[in-house]
């Protein structure tokens, strides 16, 4: 499945401004994503993975609660991320 977006849509819907350079905080959020294995470039596409595996408890213990709150309900499947 390919959808094309509006960078900054995107960037400005983050609340992180309109810049889309090279160093800007949006570059640098993609740029961890590629880093962490959740998203990869093919080309001039990124491609991002649409499920992940669960938190390992050492960094789960370093999310905020409302974050460790929301791993939780997603791994027991009281909630569905979206699709």
């Amino acid at each position: 499945m390919v959808a094309a977006v509006d960078l900054v849509d995107v960037a400005v819907s983050l609340g992180i401004g309109e810049g889309t350079g090279r160093n800007s905080v949006l570059a640098r959020a993609l740029g961890r994503l590629v880093r962490f294995g959740v998203a990869e470039w093919r080309g001039d596409v990124l491609a991002v993975r649409r499920a992940l595996a669960p938190l390992p408890a050492r960094q789960l213990a370093r999310a905020s609660y409302s974050a460790r709150k929301a791993h939780e309900r997603i791994v027991e499947g009281r909630v569905l991320p979206r699709q």
